[in-house]
């Protein structure tokens, strides 16, 4: 009795797979590659995480090299992509990118670089100014 339940699972199993259809497609591979770019000035970016989401899951990551361009050869599919720097630029994430079979998309990023304050603001600022109006406060003594 024992056996025959055993054979009968694996007798499911296999109509199960057997009707499953499976193609050389469902497996075909693309490669996405192209620069990450500053905004301000256009130069490439080197060191930029360049990240791979199917969904809210992590698929890989890569790192531009020193001349700002990435490449990575994943199975063919649409993903979403996030883009940052360890620090001075905000990230951002492109949806929606397709990856087709035996091919190269060609995807750009462009990141901002954060607001830099201008040096006599900061001063003002630094040195008990206003850095809304730009009056210098003074302390009162007692």
């Amino acid at each position: 009795m024992r056996y025959t339940l055993v054979f009968m699972c694996l007798a499911v199993m296999v109509a199960l797979a057997a009707a499953v259809p499976v193609s050389a497609d469902d497996f075909a591979y693309g490669t996405i590659a192209g620069t990450v770019y500053r905004s301000d000035t256009n130069a490439p970016l080197a060191g930029i995480y360049v990240s791979c989401w199917y969904g809210s899951s992590l698929r890989w990551t890569t790192v531009t090299d020193e001349y700002g361009d990435y490449s990575y050869t994943t199975l063919a599919d649409t993903y979403g992509f996030s883009v940052q720097a360890e620090d001075g630029f905000y990230s951002i994430y492109v949806d929606n990118i397709e990856i087709l079979p035996d091919e190269t998309t060609e995807q750009n990023f462009t990141l901002t670089p954060y607001a830099v304050p201008e040096p006599s603001a900061m001063l003002v600022m630094l040195f008990g100014g206003c850095g809304i109006c730009g009056m210098l406060l003074k302390r009162r003594t007692r």
